[in-house]
């Protein structure tokens, strides 16, 4: 995730729900009111991941349809995704609900 501006993940919930940096405890966000098993902590620590898990798609878009004049106008398109790619965004999206 070089090309991000944010700290980089992985990103850990702590005992009170706050959400930090796996590599060196930095907070990375103060949840001050989060109900539910810390959902919304759940959400902010998954980001990393999600963005990461959401690369394969920045790159299709960019390659296909802002390249490819045919597809500009489409509202549907057939994709090849490879398996770990599908995990990737499977493990992201269990990691915001809080089930990872």
């Amino acid at each position: 995730m070089s090309d991000t501006k944010f700290t980089p993940g992985p990103w850990r919930i702590d005992d009170c729900g706050d959400v930090r940096s796996t590599e060196d405890g930095e907070v990375i966000a103060v949840v001050l009111s989060d109900t539910d098993e810390f959902k919304t902590a759940s959400l902010i620590a998954a980001a990393p991941e999600l963005y990461e898990a959401s690369a394969p798609f920045d790159e299709l878009a960019t390659q296909r349809v802002v390249h490819s004049p045919e597809w500009r106008d489409s509202d549907t398109i057939t994709v090849v995704v490879s398996i770990r790619a599908l995990r990737a965004i499977k493990a992201a999206r269990a990691k915001a609900r809080g089930d990872a």
